[in-house]
């Protein structure tokens, strides 16, 4: 999958000229935590989350620090602080540096995006031009409507397949037996992480309706 099939295409967006308040009052009318803010034409200039929007002069949220950490302060993160707590306007307020993606991106990148820059959304460009957003809830979605697998007879050797292709192999010997989809798994581990992917993948494989371990540990030399 890629972005393009998960996407929200109709996404809901700011303007940089538009009033910090107004921009609180429509992600709650929208029941959204950001939204993209864009120029004209679609342009993408930055992004307002609920996160930029928490320490404000208004309600006695802003940032403040004792004197003595006051002065370990860059002037640099000093102006970033007041300016995030009394802008008035979005352009002021938004994170300008905004961690997007074309349509093209498979699914797979998009999540890899969203785990080492820690955001919960990915703008998607076309040139400049924003076309979409993909968020967690739409990789979500994406997760639960995909069909269910046919539920077909599970065997040894198809529970055996699944074992082996996880991430520690089967370097030891390991035995499953099958019994109209009761698994049982017999042999030796090298710990307990090693014996919970075992059975993940039991589970996993089509057909497998139980998975009773009796797998024991016997750790290596070097653990």
């Amino acid at each position: 999958m890629r972005a393009a099939d998960i996407m929200t295409r109709d996404v809901i967006t700011l303007t940089p000229d538009l009033p910090v308040r107004r921009a609180a009052e429509i992600l709650l009318e929208h029941g959204i935590s950001a939204a993209p803010v864009t120029e004209a034409g679609g342009r993408l200039v930055g992004i307002v989350s609920e996160g930029d929007l928490i320490r404000r002069v208004e309600i006695g949220t802003e940032r403040r620090r004792p004197w003595f950490l006051q002065m370990l302060v860059s002037d640099a993160s000093k102006a970033q602080n007041y300016i995030k707590s009394h802008a008035a306007r979005v352009a002021d307020l938004m994170t300008p540096r905004v961690i997007a993606a074309t349509e093209a991106m498979p699914l797979t990148e998009i999540a890899d995006l969203m785990e080492r820059h820690n955001v919960k959304r990915i703008p998607i460009l076309r040139q400049d031009t924003l076309v979409g957003i993909v968020s967690r809830s739409d990789i979500l979605r994406a997760f639960a409507g995909q069909p269910k697998p046919r539920d077909r007879t599970a065997t040894p050797e198809s529970v055996m397949r699944n074992l082996r292709a996880q991430p520690f192999g089967v370097p030891w010997p390991i035995v499953a037996s099958v019994d109209h989809g009761a698994v049982r798994l017999q042999g030796a581990v090298r710990n307990r992480f090693h014996e919970e992917t075992l059975r993940v993948a039991a589970e996993a494989t089509p057909g497998v309706r139980s998975v009773e371990s009796r797998l024991f540990t016997v750790p290596s030399a070097t653990e």
